[in-house]
């Protein structure tokens, strides 16, 4: 992807991801790359595996927030 002529911009703007622990609890994590926020929506009120998807949610936004991919 780095011979690109056409493409002068390509940029996350929202994703959603699916969230399961072993329990066979599971949630939705939405992530809002263009503002740089997410939304959580679990079905359980479980705030040790709420603490985890804070940290992945944090972690994706540090890495892919207004990071242009068509330039690497």
């Amino acid at each position: 992807m780095k011979n690109l002529k056409s493409i002068k911009s390509f940029l996350f703007n929202y994703a959603q991801y699916d969230i399961a622990d072993k329990h066979g609890n599971k949630g939705v994590l939405k992530i809002n790359y263009k503002d740089n926020s997410y939304d959580i929506e679990l079905g359980i009120d479980d705030s040790a595996l709420r603490v985890e998807v804070v940290t992945v949610a944090k972690d994706l936004l540090e890495r892919k927030h207004g990071i242009n991919f068509a330039n690497k």
